[in-house]
């Protein structure tokens, strides 16, 4: 393409009438120097833009072509400048923690006696002791009577378990219809209950000895004295409440004196008289006895002094294993 240059001159010459031949050869003329500034030109701008975009790398480009490998191109890589990094900011120095103050603890007052405690008077001193005797006791833990051991027994509890009355007068019917029952029943329903009331005892007594074998003997000395005491000094229970039996507890030494009193009694002399006479008559027989009538008694506690050792060596020594 012509520049604006060219362009201005192609108008000139066409204003003007010359001769044909000088006009085409002065127009060729005009377009190669035309053509030849354009690519001047045109070279001077690449190669200004080529200096300012490849100003930090330069690139060696290959002259011709040959049949061995294509040379590498050497690269320069500008120098990177080196920027210090700017100082960070100080941190502030902390203010220092204002200590607290150290309150002094107030001296606490001593506490102050009080009143001096009354002392117990000799009731208050007997129902804590009272309390004490009922809880080793074991009145509570002890089985109850169990089931029933006797004929009568047995047919009124078979007859009311189980029943609902209305009021005391229906209660009272109702036991007088069992008494007249139990009157009229044959020999050999009251066998059966006889053989019922002997196998309860015997239930009622393996009942028993496997609770007392299962609390520790010394527990159950402990217990038995008590009731002792409570029997003894305050009367408790009412009834004649019964010491615990265990075979493990070793038997009191008898005296020669209680096995000449058991031989009395067992004579039958003294049938029907009040104990605490015969106990009068029975002591001062003893003392008129001579020692040859006292010997066979002697003999006898002194065997049964032999037993109570035995047995106690072997309570001690199944206490301390257990």
């Amino acid at each position: 393409m012509l520049s604006s240059i060219g362009r201005a001159a192609v108008r000139r010459l066409t204003s003007k009438p010359v001769p044909t031949s000088f006009v085409l050869s002065r127009t060729v003329a005009e377009q190669n120097s035309l053509a030849s500034l354009a690519s001047s030109f045109a070279k001077s701008c690449a190669l200004r833009t080529f200096a300012t975009t490849s100003a930090g790398t330069q690139t060696e480009q290959p002259v011709g072509v040959g049949r061995g490998r294509p040379k590498k191109t050497a690269t320069t890589t500008p120098a990177t400048t080196s920027t210090k990094a700017s100082p960070k900011p100080k941190a502030k120095a902390a203010k220092p923690k204002k200590k607290k103050k150290v309150v002094a603890k107030k001296p606490t007052k001593p506490k102050s006696a009080g009143r001096p405690k009354k002392p117990l008077t000799q009731e208050q001193k007997d129902q804590l002791k009272l309390k004490e005797y009922k809880q080793k006791a074991l009145f509570q833990e002890e089985p109850r009577k169990g089931l029933p051991t006797q004929p009568w027994n047995l047919f009124l509890a078979e007859q009311l378990s189980g029943q609902k009355y209305d009021g005391a007068q229906d209660v009272k019917s109702r036991f007088t219809e069992v008494v007249a029952k139990f009157k009229a029943l044959s020999s050999s329903e009251l066998e059966q209950l006889r053989t019922t009331s002997e196998e309860n005892k015997l239930k009622n007594a393996a009942t028993y000895k496997a609770w007392v074998e299962s609390i520790p003997l010394a527990r159950i000395v402990e217990a038995n004295n008590a009731r002792t005491r409570l029997k003894s000094k305050f009367n408790y229970p009412k009834h004649n409440k019964m010491l615990i039996k265990d075979d493990r507890i070793v038997k009191r030494l008898l005296s020669s004196f209680t096995y000449f009193t058991k031989a009395r009694w067992a004579s039958g002399e003294f049938s029907g008289k009040v104990s605490s006479s015969v106990a009068k008559d029975l002591g001062a027989e003893w003392r008129s006895l001579s020692e040859a009538e006292k010997q066979p008694y002697i003999e006898l506690a002194r065997a049964d002094a032999n037993r109570y050792h035995r047995e106690m060596e072997a309570a001690n020594l199944q206490h301390h294993q257990n």
